[in-house]
């Protein structure tokens, strides 16, 4: 997991420092995994997951750590079809 999180951001991404942090949001998924499979265990799926989304959130992982929100108003917004136009196949 360590590896495919590294290989899916830029190499400047990531510092040394940041080693520690990506472990944590590493064991907090793989441990949100575990408890989502078991019902009795949602209360540690509840944590797991805030946890993760908090670390994400510093590891720059989410769309809006990533934006500045200065220049995502500005974005073009593109042309259709979008995804939720599409009809699903139980409407053809």
């Amino acid at each position: 997991m360590f590896a495919e999180m590294t290989a899916s951001c830029s190499a400047e991404h990531f510092r040394r420092s940041d080693i520690p942090l990506m472990i944590s949001y590493i064991e907090a998924t793989l441990l949100a995994r575990y408890a989502a499979r078991d019902p009795e265990r949602i209360a540690i799926w509840e944590k797991a997951i805030k946890l993760q989304c908090s670390l994400a959130t510093r590891l720059r992982l989410t769309p809006s750590a990533r934006s500045d929100p200065k220049t995502v108003a500005r974005r073009e917004v593109p042309e259709g079809p979008f995804p939720w136009d599409a009809k699903s196949e139980d409407e053809t």
